[in-house]
């Protein structure tokens, strides 16, 4: 009888436990504003921390508020730092605020969050009123996105930006333009209109000029693709020159009835061509990394900094960097095939300049390979 008398009171408590949890989750109504950055370090485990306590208690009130690509949110969570007397040093991401009260940091949002939501019973949003508070710090990132970018981290995104499978299509290109001017004169010439127009085209994307021009992201896969058969086309053209040509000495073949490329590569290698798969490259622009859109958002919504425009400028060299030895490239191996044959000095001229040709296919061969393989890699991604 005893063991059967506490066997009900111990149900009797956890139903009443069980009614009292489910009864407070109801009335819970909290109001919470939450800041965070996207990609921040320690804002990661806070989106489902919020979800569950959302489930868990329906009547709370989340508001979510993104600061790294937002000068108004930056504005706003400034205003509540303020507002709670936050100390600067104490100030980062990710923060929650509730009337009376803060938390900054992850884990002091994970382990407190849902006791503060209990004990609250004031159902209004946070006040910029200046009244009495109470809050915890733990581990943050920087609520200032500047803070975000270290050397390493604008080195990096500069790289992967460099490499995009968009601009690896449009510098095997380039090589194909420049591999048919041979002059290397020329090539100096043209390779520096590419880089100084993509340099500049990006510099005005950058602090919000033509950023309406900009592709969307499918207009981006087509136009991937396109450049991608474009350079199959053009590597095509040269591994053919050097196979018909090799097929012509071996059945000597008059050179004059083998296959004209020439007016095709004068046409290929203009001033406008270049021009125009340079402006064909900004299109893409849109689908660049983190920092250069942070730089893009800064410049072109905050007041103008300097120390920005120059960290635009940096992150831009180091993009272009792959066009510049691709254009150093190209003229040291035509000032080479160039000067290479005249070191045989038992050649004759005849023969010299038939080296030359021959070692210049040989090269223009390897490119259009390259472009072959690389094309159809772009294709099949």
């Amino acid at each position: 009888m005893k063991y059967k008398l506490i066997y009900i009171i111990t149900v009797i408590t956890i139903i009443i436990s069980l009614f009292s949890t489910l009864i407070s989750a109801v009335d819970e109504n909290d109001c919470i504003y939450y800041f965070y950055g996207k990609d921040c370090t320690h804002c990661g485990e806070i989106d489902q921390k919020l979800n569950l306590l959302k489930v868990k208690y329906p009547g709370i009130d989340i508001h979510r508020f993104e600061v790294y690509f937002s000068p108004q949110n930056v504005q706003q969570l400034n205003q509540y730092f303020n507002a709670y007397n936050i100390p600067e040093k104490a100030q980062g991401l990710p923060v929650v605020f509730m009337p009376g009260s803060y938390l900054i940091g992850d884990q002091s949002i994970v382990n407190l969050l849902e006791g503060r939501i209990i004990n609250n019973h004031d159902p209004s949003c946070p006040s910029l009123e200046k009244n009495m508070v109470i809050g915890i710090t733990g581990e943050k990132s920087p609520s200032d996105v500047l803070n975000t970018l270290t050397i390493f981290r604008v080195v990096k995104d500069a790289v992967q930006d460099s490499l995009r499978p968009i601009n690896l299509v449009i510098l095997l290109f380039l090589i194909g333009l420049l591999l048919l001017i041979r002059d290397e004169n020329k090539i100096i010439t043209q390779g520096t209109i590419f880089i100084v127009i993509t340099y500049i085209l990006y510099l005005l994307y950058g602090v919000g000029y033509f950023s309406s021009l900009s592709s969307s992201l499918s207009t981006q896969y087509y136009i991937s693709k396109t450049f991608a058969v474009l350079a199959i086309l053009l590597g095509f053209l040269l591994v053919t020159g050097f196979i018909n040509r090799k097929r012509a000495v071996s059945k000597h073949v008059p050179e004059e009835k083998l296959p004209k490329f020439k007016q095709w590569g004068e046409i290929l290698s203009s001033p406008l061509v270049t021009i125009a798969i340079a402006l064909i490259g900004f299109i893409a622009l849109n689908n660049t990394h983190d920092v250069y859109l942070i730089l893009q958002t800064l410049l072109t919504k905050t007041p103008f900094r300097m120390s920005l425009f120059i960290v635009l400028l940096i992150y831009i060299a180091i993009i272009i960097i792959p066009l510049i030895a691709a254009v150093i490239i190209m003229h040291k191996a035509a000032v080479f095939y160039k000067e290479h044959p005249t070191e045989k000095i038992h050649f004759s001229d005849i023969q010299r300049d038939n080296w030359k040709k021959h070692n210049y296919r040989v090269f223009s061969f390897w490119v259009g390979a390259a472009m072959i393989g690389i094309g159809v890699l772009i294709l099949l991604l």
